[in-house]
């Protein structure tokens, strides 16, 4: 077996090891991870106001691509908010959005330049913004004023 045979068996035997990169008749091809996101606050469940201004934070990272190059799109009950989100140095995103009257979800999307997407969602509990309630604390009852 010549030199060439002998590079033939070491490829084939290394298409077979769990690296980074597949195998097939072309060569090698790169593996590219997906994106994580990570919603991180709000908290699952939390409850918020109807009608409040609510910022949404989270995190988007990926192995393979640097933060600037991530796209990332939040979304409240399938509605895309907040468009053209950018990425922090530190991985962190943000978003404001208004609370509706009843419970809803929040997404948040990351996609890198390849195409792959990381998702995370969060479940948001509303409380009602009902009428304002007042209480009379003075002057106590049966009080005599002059």
């Amino acid at each position: 077996m010549g030199y060439a045979g002998a590079m033939r068996r070491l490829f084939t035997f290394g298409c077979l090891l769990p690296w980074s990169v597949s195998c097939n008749d072309g060569g090698l091809t790169r593996f590219d991870a997906p994106p994580k996101a990570r919603i991180t606050s709000p908290q699952e469940g939390e409850l918020v106001a109807e009608g409040a201004l609510v910022e949404v934070r989270g995190s988007a990272s990926d192995p393979d691509d640097a933060g600037d190059t991530l796209i990332v799109r939040w979304y409240q009950d399938d509605i895309e908010v907040c468009p053209g989100g950018a990425v922090s140095a530190d991985g962190a995103v943000r978003c404001a959005l208004l609370v509706p009257s009843q419970a809803f979800t929040i997404e948040l999307e990351v996609r890198d330049p390849e195409g792959e997407v990381g998702v995370a969602r969060r479940l948001l509990e509303v409380t009602p913004d009902g009428p304002p309630t007042a209480e009379i604390t003075a002057p106590l009852e049966g009080a005599i004023l002059y």
